[in-house]
C-alpha cells in the first residue's frame, strides 16, 4: 500500500488530499483546502513550499509523494493523428506532430500524450501541452516543502476517472443508462468550474467554465459542441460535484438539457475523518480521480513532470535471451529445490540417527551399570573364602607344638581389597592371613610352616624374627616371629585334602580319622 499527497492549486485556493492507494482502491486519510494570496509561479514557489510544510505539520499530515493537478485553462489539448509506428518510436513521432502546431519555443513547454485509438491506417492521441514554468514551480514547491514530486497531470483526467469509479456506488450517484454510455461531469469550486465528457474513464472533451448564473447555459453549449464531434456517442447523464446551490443547479441543467442530472461526491465510500462540506467537495473531484488512476496497473495516462520519451529499439534477440535466461533460472531453481529436498531428507536421517544413538547410549549406560553389578557380585562370591576349612588346613600344616617349641599368639584373616579399576580378568587374591607367634632359637619350624603354605599354592611374605619378651624367654620361647601376609584364594571343597593325624585320640577322634576329614 502506497501513500500519496494530491495537490490542486487554482484561483488562490490549495486543495490537499492525503490517501492510501492500493490496487485501484483509495482510502482518504485527510482532506483540506487552504487559501493562497496569489497564483502559483516560479517566483513564489519556494515561499509557498515553506508555508505548505508548516501547514502540513500543523495538520499532522505526513510527507508523501505529490500528485499535482493542473486545471484545463492552464493546458493546451490537441487531437493528433500520426502513422502507426513501433512503440519505441511513437513518443518521438507524436512530439514531432505536436511541435509543428506550436507557436512558441519548444523549450518553454512540457508535452505529453495519451493514445485514444486507431482510425483507418492512423492512430489518434490527445496531446497535452503546459508551460514549463508551471511544472518547474511545482518542483520548486515540493523541494521547499521537503516533498517529492511524482506527477503533474491535467485535472480533466482526474474528473473522468472519478466518475468512472464512483458511479453506481451510491443511490445518489447511479450509473448511466446504458452503463457504458458517455457521461458529463461538472466540478464546481470557489472561483472555478470545469466540465468534461468521458466514456468508460476515457476523456473525450474537457472545458474550463466560469461559475455563476450562466453556468448551466455554458454546460449546454459544451454539450452541443461535443454532440457535433461525436454524434454517435451521445451523453446519457450529467454528474455535478460541489456548488453551493447544487440542487438548484442540477434542476436547471435537467430543464435545459433534458438529461438525468445526479450528485457526484468524490469521497463516496472513502470519507476522510473530517470531510469537507458538501458544497466544497467539487474542488476535490480531480484529486480523487488522480489517486484512483495512480492505483491502477496502467498508472497515470499523462505525466507532464516525466513525459513519455522515445526508447532505443528493442533487440530482436532479447526475447530469445530472456527465454533462455528464464529456462536457465527454472532449471537452476529446480536443481536447487531438489538439492534442498535431498538436504532436508538427509537432515531428517541425521536427526533420526542422533535420536537412535541417544537411545543406544542409554542402553549401553544401563548395560555398563549391570556389568558393574555382575562384577561386584562375582567379586564378592570369589572372595567368599571358607574360613573353617582354611583354619583346619592351617592346623594340619602347623608343626607339632610339643617338639617344635612354636606357638601362634595372633592370627588375623580378612578379605583382600579389590582396587576400583580392577577388571574381572585380573588375577587377584580373595583374602589374606597374617600370623604372629613365638618360638625357640630354631627357625626351622617356622620355615617348615611357610614352606607348606607355598607348596599348597599360598604366596607368603618373608618371616620377621625379633627377640622374645622376658616372660616368654623364661618359658623357653626366646624369639617372636611374624608373617605379615599369606594370600588366600577361594577354593572348591574338593581342594581341601589335608587330614589331621590325631594320635592321642578318643573314640570319636579315631572315628573321624577313619572317616576322613571332619565335615566330609
Amino acid at each position: 500500500m502506497a501513500r500519496f499527497l494530491a495537490l490542486d492549486w487554482d484561483h488562490n485556493q490549495l486543495h490537499v488530499v492525503l490517501a492510501n492507494v492500493s490496487g485501484g482502491g483509495v482510502r482518504v486519510l485527510h482532506a483540506a483546502v487552504w487559501p493562497e494570496e496569489a497564483p502559483l509561479s516560479a517566483d513564489n514557489a519556494a515561499a509557498v513550499g515553506e508555508r505548505l510544510k508548516a501547514r502540513l505539520k500543523e495538520a499532522n499530515i505526513p510527507a508523501a509523494p505529490v500528485l499535482a493537478c493542473l486545471g484545463r485553462d492552464r493546458i493546451i489539448v490537441k487531437d493528433i493523428r500520426y502513422p502507426i509506428v513501433p512503440p519505441h518510436d511513437e513518443p518521438g513521432v507524436v512530439r514531432f506532430q505536436a511541435v509543428k502546431e506550436l507557436t512558441g519555443a519548444v523549450e518553454d513547454v512540457a508535452i505529453d500524450y495519451t493514445p485514444v485509438g486507431d482510425s483507418g491506417g492512423e492512430r489518434r492521441a490527445l496531446v497535452l501541452v503546459a508551460k514549463r514554468e508551471l511544472v518547474t514551480a511545482y518542483q520548486e514547491l515540493c523541494k521547499a516543502a521537503g516533498l517529492k514530486l511524482a506527477a503533474v497531470t491535467p485535472r480533466p483526467f482526474g474528473l473522468a476517472a472519478c466518475i468512472d469509479r464512483v458511479a453506481g456506488t451510491t443511490v445518489l450517484t447511479p450509473r448511466p443508462e446504458p452503463s457504458d454510455g458517455a457521461v458529463a461531469v461538472l466540478a464546481v469550486a470557489e472561483g472555478w468550474a470545469e466540465f468534461c465528457v468521458s466514456r468508460g474513464g476515457t476523456l473525450l472533451l474537457a472545458r474550463s467554465l466560469s461559475p455563476g448564473p450562466n453556468l448551466a447555459a455554458e454546460v449546454r453549449r459544451s454539450l452541443a459542441v461535443y454532440g457535433g464531434q461525436a454524434a454517435g456517442q451521445p451523453v446519457r447523464a450529467i454528474y455535478v460535484a460541489g456548488a453551493a446551490d447544487n440542487a438548484a443547479l442540477r434542476e436547471r441543467l435537467h430543464n435545459l438539457t433534458e438529461l438525468p442530472v445526479h450528485l457526484l461526491d468524490p469521497f463516496a465510500g472513502s470519507d476522510p475523518p473530517e470531510p469537507p462540506a458538501p458544497e466544497k467537495r467539487g474542488g476535490f473531484a480531480g484529486l480523487a480521480g488522480l489517486l484512483y488512476l495512480r492505483g491502477d496497473r496502467a498508472g497515470l495516462p499523462v505525466n507532464l513532470a516525466a513525459p513519455k520519451q522515445p526508447r532505443p529499439p528493442e533487440d530482436p534477440n532479447k526475447r530469445k535471451l530472456l527465454v533462455g535466461v528464464g529456462v536457465a533460472a527454472a532449471v537452476f531453481l529446480a536443481v536447487g529445490a531438489l538439492a534442498f529436498l535431498e538436504l532436508n531428507r538427509l537432515d531428517r536421517e541425521v536427526k533420526s540417527q542422533v535420536l537412535r544413538n541417544k537411545d543406544l547410549d542409554k542402553l549401553l549406560q544401563a548395560s555398563e551399570e549391570d556389568d558393574k553389578r555382575v562384577v561386584a557380585v562375582r567379586s564378592w562370591v570369589n572372595q567368599n573364602v571358607v574360613w573353617l576349612d582354611e583354619l583346619y588346613d592351617l592346623t594340619d600344616r602347623f608343626p607339632e607344638p610339643d617338639t617344635s617349641q612354636m606357638r601362634i599368639i595372633l592370627l588375623s584373616a580378612d578379605v583382600a581389597d579389590r582396587p576400583a579399576n580392577a577388571k574381572e580378568k585380573d588375577k587377584l587374591h580373595a583374602a589374606k592371613l597374617s600370623l604372629k607367634g613365638v618360638s625357640g632359637n630354631d627357625n626351622a619350624p617356622i620355615d617348615q610352616l611357610l614352606a607348606r603354605f607355598r607348596t599348597d599354592g599360598y604366596p607368603t611374605a618373608p618371616k620377621q624374627v625379633v627377640p622374645g619378651r622376658p616372660l616368654g624367654r623364661n618359658a623357653g620361647f626366646t624369639q617372636e616371629f611374624s608373617v605379615a601376609r599369606i594370600d588366600v584364594d577361594k577354593r572348591a571343597p574338593a581342594q581341601y585334602t589335608r587330614h589331621i593325624d590325631d594320635k592321642g585320640g578318643a573314640d570319636n577322634a579315631n572315628e573321624r580319622r577313619r572317616r576322613g576329614r571332619p565335615g566330609q
